[in-house]
């Protein structure tokens, strides 16, 4: 420091007794000036500040406020006080009756940071009354300071606060939104003359909603506002207001205690929360609907299970039913064809409840995917007709196919899921119209806007028992059904329209419903699908009736020419079926059971030995994805490209592609279909 600026500060310094320069980056003090008023007891010349700041306010100052000034003297503090202004003050009495002020100044700065202090001492005469002066005025410092921090806080969540001591009936107002100030603050300063209860008996009776004001004036009585903040910190309720457009709207009011001794000097704020309301409300309202909706799903799940439980055991019954008369009438031919008839009708039917539980799982979790074949829409009418002739013939329904309307006859699709979806329209038809009913499937084309593709619309019209507008609206929700298999007599899950909806909705197709109980139901379903350029194709009702003809063809020795088939297929059941099948149709089979032994066989064959390999996928050492790709691997090129074709239970589609990718020639699904087996293994013979 230079001499004239020591001259300087000295005399800047002169009226204090003492002086101290405080490195606050170091944690350093240093004595700079001292008088003999002073003297030396407690003071040191240089040492750790923090430590000398713990040491003198233990030492000197009374233990009521030691904490108090201990916390001022803190470098933290220091640097938060002189950030802004030049200096700051405390006044403090000390252990043997002086009352002293204490000062910091910025000595130097970096910016806004201060990285040196001085502490200047300086001493006041022996005055009691203005210590407890000064005491006071700090206590009541304290308490603004801790009545600011909540009306900070209050502010924030509430537009008008108000100080209340409530022993005195008296209000303050801190601060007040401009309709409030408007509205009330005249009448505050006149007639209501600034009590609490007059200002709150004046508002319930203006502007309170009359449901409420009996509860209000109850909850604001000042006996009761005491009592709540005794043993809480604060205390809130809402009601209904009027607001400066006089609608009722919900505002919120909130008691907060000043401090822990004295339960009558409070805060009171009061908010418009309509907003929040409506958005609690809204979220209310969304988590019920959610729970209804959860409720609604649980229940029709329920309903669901309980119906399942009756519609698997009805066709168990008939299977296991039929099958003890087969055995019991096993030389009576015309019996036991009959009972293999009937078991066949009620396999299919279990299998049908698998495949629509199956489906739906999978569209509902997203694993549903859309696959692009060639396929026709005659050929689709004729698939469905040949799925469901046997129900239709035996129930004697009139059944017309009317297609005299469509242009554009070949079409890429997904075939399977295309010929499910109509197959669910048209099989809920012939399942609802009473025996000797009819059912009209009309098929009209109509100009799409996509380029390249064709809206066709498809209306099935039968004359059933129909459906009241409660169910309609809900025939598309899974598991729902207007009355259960027990009622009705027609077996049913619920979940075949449902993935009828689906598919549809994937391949972004609409429908709509007409129906009325007693006379019948028609479904119009309309769709846009790509056009096979070059490919078109026309068919008639006439014609597709004499598609109708032969479609059952012969399956004793249809192979004249036979074949060898190495079968794979880890369940001995499955084996002899299928064994069955094969050889009554002129194959020779040879038997595995796993996959890795099927890999063996090959490489132990000779060329010619098998012609076709029909393999199980999921088997117990290695799976038909493994074992092909094994045998694909081979060197003997002969052996290497066997035909083989999955025979599997995995009946999705990404199976099927998985199947293909790994090098399978053919797929086929169980339980096996005979017609089917055998048209694959046409395609390879």
């Amino acid at each position: 420091m230079t001499d004239s600026k020591k001259e300087i500060l000295d005399s800047f310094l002169m009226d204090y007794i003492l002086v101290y320069i405080i490195d606050l980056e170091n944690d350093y003090i240093k004595l700079y000036k001292k008088t003999e008023e002073q003297g030396t007891f407690g003071m040191i010349e240089e040492g750790v500040y923090s430590e000398f700041n713990e040491t003198y306010t233990r030492e000197r100052v009374p233990e009521e406020t030691r904490d108090w000034q201990c916390q001022k003297g803190s470098i933290e503090n220091i640097r938060k006080e002189l950030m802004n202004q030049p200096s700051f003050e405390i006044s403090y009495a000390t252990n043997y009756g002086k009352w002293r002020k204490l000062t910091w100044r910025v000595l130097e700065k970096r910016g806004d940071w201060v990285t040196k202090a001085l502490m200047c001492f300086h001493s006041l005469q022996n005055d009691s009354a203005e210590y407890y002066r000064q005491m006071e005025a700090r206590e009541y410092s304290e308490i603004n300071a801790h009545q600011m921090d909540m009306i900070q806080v209050l502010a924030r969540e509430f537009q008008t606060c108000y100080y209340v001591d409530l022993e005195m009936n008296t209000f303050e107002i801190l601060r007040m939104s401009d309709y409030m100030r408007e509205r009330y603050k005249r009448a505050f300063e006149t007639y209501i003359d600034y009590s609490y209860e007059k200002a709150f008996h004046y508002y319930i009776e203006r502007d309170v909603a009359p449901q409420d004001r009996e509860r209000m004036m109850q909850t604001v009585d000042i006996d009761n506002i005491i009592e709540q903040m005794k043993h809480n910190p604060s205390y809130g309720t809402t009601c209904l207001g009027r607001n400066e457009n006089d609608e009722l709207i919900h505002y919120s009011f909130k008691w907060v205690r000043v401090n822990d001794d004295d339960p009558t000097k409070i805060i009171l704020g009061h908010a418009d929360t309509e907003e929040e309301f409506r958005e609690n409300e809204q979220t209310r309202k969304t988590l019920e609907d959610a729970l209804n909706q959860a409720n609604h799903a649980n229940e029709a799940k329920n309903a669901f299970l309980s119906n399942m439980s009756h519609d698997i055991r009805t066709p168990m019954n008939a299977i296991i039913g039929y099958t003890e008369i087969a055995q019991v009438h096993i030389d009576d031919n015309d019996k036991v064809k009959d009972c293999l008839a009937k078991i066949m009708t009620a396999s299919q039917h279990l299998l049908d409840l698998l495949n629509n539980i199956l489906d739906m799982s999978r569209i509902e979790s997203g694993r549903a995917r859309l696959m692009e074949d060639e396929y026709r829409v005659s050929e689709l009418m004729h698939d469905i007709w040949s799925i469901e002739e046997t129900r239709i013939q035996k129930k004697r329904l009139n059944f017309q196919i009317d297609m005299s309307e469509l242009k554009d006859d070949a079409v890429y699709c997904d075939k399977m899921r295309m010929r499910q979806m109509f197959l669910n329209f048209v099989s809920n038809a012939v399942k609802y119209t009473p025996d000797g009913g009819d059912i009209k499937v009309t098929i009209r084309q109509r100009k799409s806007i996509l380029p390249g593709y064709s809206r066709y619309e498809v209306r099935i019209k039968d004359t059933g028992i129909g459906m009241s507008p409660e169910f309609v609206e809900r025939i598309f929700e899974p598991f729902e059904r207007e009355r259960s298999t027990t009622e009705s007599g027609i077996e049913g899950t619920g979940l075949g329209m449902s993935v009828a909806k689906s598919i549809l909705d994937m391949i972004g197709g609409t429908v709509r419903i007409k129906s009325e109980v007693g006379r019948g139901t028609e479904f119009v379903i309309v769709f846009d699908l790509r056009l096979r350029v070059g490919k078109h194709g026309t068919a008639s009702a006439r014609s597709f009736e004499e598609e109708k003809e032969g479609l059952i063809a012969p399956f004793h020795n249809r192979f004249e020419k036979g074949g060898s088939i190495l079968l794979v297929e880890d369940n001995l059941l499955n084996r002899e079926i299928a064994r069955e099948i094969l050889e009554e149709a002129g194959f020779t089979v040879s038997e595995v059971e796993d996959g890795d032994l099927a890999v063996e066989a090959v490489m132990a064959s000779k060329p010619g030995d098998i012609d076709l390999i029909l393999m199980d996928i999921q088997m117990p050492t290695m799976n038909g994805y493994e074992a092909t790709k094994e045998i694909r691997k081979l060197k003997d090129v002969e052996l290497s490209t066997i035909p083989i074709v999955a025979m599997t239970a995995n009946a999705f589609e990404e199976d099927k592609q998985r199947a293909k990718e790994c090098g399978m020639n053919g797929f086929i699904t169980k339980p096996v279909v005979i017609d089917k087996l055998l048209s694959e293994l046409e395609k390879h013979f």
